[in-house]
């Protein structure tokens, strides 16, 4: 989705003046796309809400079509009803500067047509501080980390308590026909009833069946 990811610095890109993509090709061959466990509830009516485990680390994830992404239409407009953070935050995300730096920074993609319009918003007043617009992207980009990671950490649990099975759903293809898809991972309930009570209390005062049950009805619909 990045295709030229630099980081943003106020004595290069003070001139930049940002624009919101109002389409949605950069996502247009994206059929997984990472959610975090609060947007459950604002796609599992619709879509399903599949795990992906890559490089032992499971995630959370909407699936969006068979082999691209179905809810970008012909025109790159975005066809559901709640668009993802992870989508919502392109054409930045955050960074860490070096290999060895512990801190994220702000990156954006160069290559995303966002920063050549005179009209767009600037990033950085004639101070080099950050614009109401910047700071508002900041904190888009920081409730996305936390959350994500919260939902890493969640999932991360569940997988140490073995509470994954193969699961496969439906979805309509390209030709509007049904296909079924497999190849990702469920949260296995009959697994979870099976934990002891502890962690079973923990699940439900912390609001994680309800999470569960999202997830299930939406591959199960």
């Amino acid at each position: 989705m990045y295709k030229n990811l630099k980081l943003l610095q106020p004595t290069e890109h003070s001139f930049y003046r940002y624009t919101a993509p109002q389409e949605f090709f950069f996502a247009k061959d994206l059929n997984l796309i990472p959610i975090t466990y609060s947007e459950i509830k604002f796609l599992c009516c619709k879509h399903p809400i599949v795990i992906i485990e890559q490089n032992g680390q499971a995630s959370l994830m909407l699936l969006a079509g068979s082999d691209k992404n179905n809810l970008v239409d012909e025109s790159g407009k975005w066809r559901a009803e709640y668009i993802p953070a992870f989508l919502r935050r392109y054409p930045f995300t955050l960074v860490k500067r070096d290999e060895n730096s512990e801190t994220l920074n702000i990156g954006f993609d160069f290559d995303s047509g966002c920063f050549g319009s005179p009209e767009g918003s600037p990033l950085f007043g004639g101070d080099g501080e950050a614009t109401q617009t910047l700071t508002d992207i900041k904190t888009l980009l920081e409730a996305y980390q936390q959350e994500n990671q919260l939902t890493q950490n969640i999932l991360a649990l569940f997988k140490e308590r073995d509470l994954f099975s193969p699961a496969k759903t439906v979805l309509k293809n390209s030709d509007g026909e049904d296909q079924l898809i497999d190849g990702f991972l469920m949260i296995d309930k009959e697994k979870l009833l099976g934990q002891d009570d502890a962690f079973l209390l923990q699940t439900i005062k912390n609001g994680w069946m309800e999470l569960i049950e999202l997830h299930l009805f939406s591959i199960k619909r």
